[in-house]
């Protein structure tokens, strides 16, 4: 029959602990030294309970902040969270459906959130990409009257063994799993515990702790080992005038790792110069782009002026036609008005000579000098009438010469 795991433990290492704690539990590095069970193309099956938008630290700091209430300041090495991991082995999973895991780990939440307070809770992640699925739940330590006290929070061996109790009576036996062995850890006739799956703390704290060797090697001297021959060498006897507990195979090892990392670091420095180059020749591409991007603007805002004036030439020379043409008609009719008037004028002319010579020929006695005119010969045969009219034609000839 599956066990239901509950196992709490104080994150002790300060804020670089507890960043730890959320670089593993976010996966915010996609590979792990320590922990090969991490399947990281499965991560995306990952889903949390309850996160936080801020980083772990400021998340805690923030809820101490709002929550610490004692008069005492707080030690430098206070802890500030605590995680739980709950769980089960592979067995117990395999019947569950999504919706059921879903379920059992929401149990888990609030089991949590009773006993340490929902407040306090910062971040709650199941991990779906190890052996077996698994909840971490991180809180603040916080007491109901505001002391900051893990001690407090967790107790001591029979408060963990009290929580096992409780964790069994309130989830486990609804999900049909089994209590833990008791920690009974003083009766030597009592099995002890079994351990059941190693918490990502522990595998977290051998990843930092060979990191932070590799770190200390590489600033001695200048230089580089990796942790396996950093633990390699611990401990042997010390060789006159070489490193502290170095023997001669291994100075040699050290010295052919340091020209090993000169070569590296010489051909880091020529692609470093020529990235250098290549990112000057990019430069000047982007410079000699961004001009030609310009004379390209210079030029399309040009051709929409010379556009814009030649649709105003257009539209200026349209005016002047009209203009002209308005012209030639007034001019057309001043000149028709000319000439109509120098013709009334030439008609009165002949009008009023035609008066003068011979007065009102509508009367009787024009009448009669009409008659004597045409009697009056002339010796190429015409009369005086006819030489008259003849006369008369040329005046309204030369008048119409003049108006022209």
């Amino acid at each position: 029959m599956s066990a239901g795991v509950c196992r709490v433990q104080k994150i002790n290492g300060g804020a670089k602990d507890i960043a730890g704690v959320q670089i593993h539990n976010r996966r915010e590095r996609q590979h792990s030294n320590s922990n090969p069970d991490i399947d990281f193309a499965k991560s995306g099956e990952n889903y949390t309970l309850k996160e936080t938008k801020l980083t772990y630290n400021k998340a805690v700091q923030e809820r101490v902040q709002n929550g610490y209430k004692s008069p005492k300041s707080i030690r430098k090495d206070a802890v500030l969270m605590c995680e739980v991991l709950f769980t089960s082995d592979k067995a117990f999973f395999e019947r569950l459906s999504d919706e059921q895991e879903r379920a059992f780990f929401a149990d888990c939440y609030k089991f949590a959130a009773d006993r340490y307070g929902e407040e306090n809770i910062i971040s709650a992640v199941v991990h779906k990409d190890e052996k077996t699925p698994h909840l971490h739940l991180d809180f603040v330590p916080l007491t109901t009257d505001g002391r900051l006290s893990a001690k407090s929070m967790l107790g001591g061996k029979k408060d963990l063994q009290k929580l096992q109790d409780d964790f069994f009576a309130e989830v486990g036996r609804k999900w049909d799993l089994e209590r833990g062995n008791r920690a009974d850890l003083d009766d030597p006739n009592v099995e002890k515990p079994r351990k059941h799956l190693e918490t990502a703390e522990l595998k977290r704290k051998t990843e930092m702790e060979l990191a932070e060797k590799e770190k200390q090697l590489e600033e001695l001297n200048g230089k580089v080992l990796t942790a396996q021959e950093l633990k390699s060498i611990e401990g042997k006897k010390s060789l006159g005038g070489a490193l502290k507990n170095v023997s001669w195979e291994e100075w040699r090892s050290v010295k052919s790792t340091a020209e090993y990392v000169k070569q590296v670091s010489t051909e880091n420095s020529r692609l470093k110069e020529e990235n250098t180059k290549a990112a000057d020749k990019m430069r000047k591409a982007l410079e000699i782009e961004e001009i030609n991007a310009n004379r390209a603007k210079a030029l399309d805002r040009l051709s929409a002026e010379l556009k814009t004036s030649q649709a105003d030439m257009e539209a200026f020379e349209r005016e002047a036609q009209n203009e002209r043409n308005r012209l030639k008609e007034l001019r057309e009719k001043q000149e028709g008005y000319i000439r109509g008037t120098a013709q009334k004028i030439a008609d009165k002319m002949v009008e009023r000579r035609v008066t003068e010579m011979f007065g009102d020929i509508s009367d009787k006695r024009g009448k009669r000098l009409e008659e004597f005119c045409q009697n009056l010969k002339f010796s190429d045969g015409t009369n005086a009438l006819q030489a008259f009219e003849k006369q008369e034609q040329a005046l309204k000839a030369r008048s119409k010469g003049r108006g022209r």
